[in-house]
């Protein structure tokens, strides 16, 4: 089913061969990051559906949903289309390579921040070192670990970049001499999938 479904993909695809992409329409792309693509299985028979294998995964658990990855730098030109030559997604993008993006708390990108500084702040943001990023930029998720000394004393999850109510509270036993770590932090870039980026480490001095 998987090399006819290959095949099918092809055929179809030399019927657009003849046409050439504005280049107005490309988008940017990242290597490394993914990007989801959903139908509706009332409208499209998802099991029919025609895309290169070798770009494009589809779901086990749902088949309307498809990943797209981006492995190679380079121009990226393809289509998912049913068997019978409908187009449903053009894919054209341009895969840059991904540029750094680092976490911040307050003015600081790690290392020791004051405690009155540290207590201030209402959560952490991101954002692009070398400013190679043309989408938005959202820290989607993080996880905060509090440590003293060699003893972690909490871990907890948090949505977005703005502390929930129960870090809000935890924030205030934190004392000099204490660790916090930001951990697991997932930014979402424009329409694609979130990435994780490096952990934020802070130390408040004694």
């Amino acid at each position: 089913m998987s090399t006819l479904r290959s095949l099918a993909f092809l055929a179809i695809l030399l019927l657009f061969t003849g046409l050439l992409a504005s280049q107005s329409n490309v988008k940017t792309a990242y290597k490394g990051v993914e990007l989801d693509i959903e139908f509706k299985s009332d409208t499209i028979d998802c099991d029919a559906i025609v895309y290169d294998e070798e770009l494009i995964k589809q779901s086990r658990s749902n088949p309307c949903k498809f990943t797209v990855g981006f492995d190679e730098l380079g121009l990226v030109n393809t289509r998912l289309m049913t068997l019978g030559g409908i187009e449903l997604k053009h894919l054209l993008y341009e895969v840059k390579p991904m540029p750094e993006i680092r976490a911040f708390i307050g003015a600081s990108y790690g290392g020791e921040v004051p405690l009155e500084e540290f207590l201030d702040q209402k959560g952490i943001d991101v954002e692009c070192i070398d400013g190679g990023i043309d989408e938005s930029l959202e820290l989607s998720f993080f996880k905060f670990e509090h440590y003293r000394g060699k003893e972690r004393l909490l871990r907890r999850l948090n949505k977005g970049p703005r502390y929930n109510t129960e870090i809000s509270n935890l924030i205030l036993r934190v004392e000099e001499g204490d660790k916090i770590k930001f951990t697991e932090i997932e930014v979402k870039i424009g329409e694609f999938n979130p990435v994780t980026i490096s952990p934020l480490l802070i130390e408040i001095p004694d």
